[in-house]
């Protein structure tokens, strides 16, 4: 017999001596039973993050492809704003050189404008004087009414206050006339 064979039935014996005593003693069954379960867990939870990680690809794959796709649609967006402000500028040169001639013939009529202004000014400075004077002559008079209104809220008060006090006499007399009529009576 080779060397090989020796080790090899060696070893198998050794297996089958650690395979009966596993299943002759319970505890050990079950530690080994869960060492099993634990690796098996192990293994698949290693298999689905490996899943994962394939759709962490694809998703790769696909945003590389949405770069590619936003690069294109930014320098055709960049082309076309580069047009635009091209023709902006020139379009704003223009504008420029109408609103020179139209400041030339601006600043023409400015100075009548001004005096006229000034006219109108001086003119608006004037009437809101007179308003405001004619305000507080409103105010003033206002002020009296509201002083006069008073004296004659306090006045009437005072006539209700002596009408009352004349109706209860008038009621006391009345009841000693009464009581004189059925003492005389």
């Amino acid at each position: 017999m080779s060397s090989s064979g020796i080790v090899a039935g060696a070893s198998a014996e050794a297996g089958l001596h650690n395979l009966l005593s596993l299943i002759s003693d319970p505890d050990a069954y079950k530690a080994r039973l869960k060492e099993l379960q634990d690796t098996t867990r192990a293994a698949d939870e290693a298999v689905a993050r490996v899943g994962k990680a394939s759709e962490i690809e694809a998703i790769r794959k696909q945003l590389d492809k949405d770069r590619a796709e936003q690069d294109r649609i930014n320098s055709q967006t960049e082309a076309r704003i580069a047009a635009r402000l091209e023709a902006a500028r020139r379009q704003a040169e223009d504008i420029v050189a109408k609103a020179k001639e139209q400041s030339l013939k601006a600043g023409n009529d400015a100075k009548a404008t001004t005096d006229r202004a000034n006219s109108v000014h001086s003119e608006a400075q004037r009437i809101h004087s007179e308003a405001e004077e004619r305000h507080k002559k409103l105010s003033d008079r206002e002020q009296t009414v509201i002083d006069r209104t008073k004296k004659l809220d306090v006045r009437e008060a005072e006539l209700t206050a002596r009408e009352d006090e004349v109706k209860q006499e008038k009621a006391r007399l009345a009841k000693i006339a009464k009581q004189l009529q059925t003492d005389l009576g």
